[in-house]
């Protein structure tokens, strides 16, 4: 026999009136894949919501199966060039509170399985996430897949990350397809904010961000007028440091040719002849005695420099104003199937 597939989508009754209602959405997917194995997928979704109820079951000869859902790779916005190298698959570690990650080319030479106590598990790329939240979360596996797939971009083949999830006869879990939001995964789950990478200068980032969504959010609608509050709300305190700046130049210009006369004497002598530390010494002792430093016009710089590496990398988050009010969602790859696919594991 070959495979048959049921498909089902309507409203969950009220137990109390026996008269559907709207608040959920459900589609069950039944699949007779042979006289002996038979497997069902059902969704379940809320209203205003980016969670989504996931259940399965594969049946062989009766008896339940342990099985994995998928979502193979392709994930985000695979139109920008480069898109792949921002995918990844993704879990959460209760064991060791770490958010692991993991890109395609771990898994190059075949699926990786990961098998632990893990609060969630899924795929992200920098600005949406498809993460599963388990209700059991001991013994949850999770499979990064690495699928070459011509960019949409360029048409050049490129590694995307794939995950799949679960491992049980019977898998249950929220399904979380949304952006990458600070307020929004904060309100599904608090670990879920670790997903929005802050880089190496988190701690001027994210509170950078968090001014700046709360001026949006209170007080100016608009993030590029935000943006140019906070620009002139931190050249205050620049201005104090940067005022030194001209006058420091002036004074090494003072001092220009006094320092000719010292390089003119020490004249073509190689950088490891004992005599070009006299050279220098005499250079610092002349900074000395007129009160000059040498980098005083470069230190207002280097000081904004962590500022506006922490601009750039907080700045992209405001465009999650974009997906939430429904500029475009480019989660699903332009493909004619369901992006969850079940089999058997293992």
């Amino acid at each position: 026999m070959g495979p048959h597939c049921i498909k089902m989508m309507g409203w969950w009754p009220s137990f109390r009136t026996g008269v559907a209602v709207r608040p959920k959405m459900y589609f069950a997917f039944t699949c007779l894949i042979t006289c002996e194995w038979q497997a069902r997928k059902i969704f379940q979704f809320k209203k205003d919501s980016y969670l989504t109820e996931v259940s399965s079951t594969l049946m062989h000869k009766g008896q339940p199966k342990p099985h994995l859902l998928s979502w193979r790779g392709g994930f985000g916005d695979e139109t920008v060039i480069g898109a792949a190298a921002s995918q990844h698959s993704v879990h959460f570690d209760l064991a060791t509170s770490k958010l692991e990650v993991k890109d395609a080319s771990a898994a190059k030479e075949g699926a990786l399985a990961d098998c632990g106590n893990y609060s969630f598990a899924g795929i992200e790329d920098s600005y949406f996430a498809a993460v599963a939240l388990p209700e059991t979360t001991e013994g949850f596996e999770v499979h990064t897949i690495s699928d070459s797939i011509p960019s949409l971009a360029d048409g050049k083949e490129e590694l995307n990350a794939g995950i799949a999830v679960g491992g049980r006869p019977e898998n249950r879990f929220s399904l979380f397809v949304g952006p990458k939001d600070t307020d929004l995964l904060r309100s599904v789950s608090p670990r879920l904010e670790q997903l929005v990478d802050w880089g190496w200068l988190a701690l001027l980032a994210k509170p950078l961000f968090l001014v700046l969504n709360w001026l949006h959010d209170n007080y100016i609608p608009n993030y590029g007028l935000v943006d140019c509050a906070a620009h002139h709300c931190h050249q205050l305190p620049a201005a104090a440091i940067e005022d030194h700046q001209p006058e420091s130049m002036k004074n090494m210009q003072v001092l220009q040719p006094q320092i000719a006369e010292i390089n003119a004497r020490y004249k073509g002598l190689g950088m490891r002849d004992p005599k070009k530390a006299n050279q220098n010494q005499e250079v610092m002792d002349l900074y000395k005695k007129h009160g000059v430093n040498p980098v005083g016009g470069c230190i207002p710089m280097v000081l904004q420099i962590p500022f506006f590496i922490a601009f750039y990398k907080c700045c992209p988050w405001p465009l999650r104003s974009v997906a939430r009010t429904g500029f475009g969602f480019p989660i699903f790859r332009g493909r004619k199937r369901w992006p969850f696919a079940c089999f058997p594991w293992p």
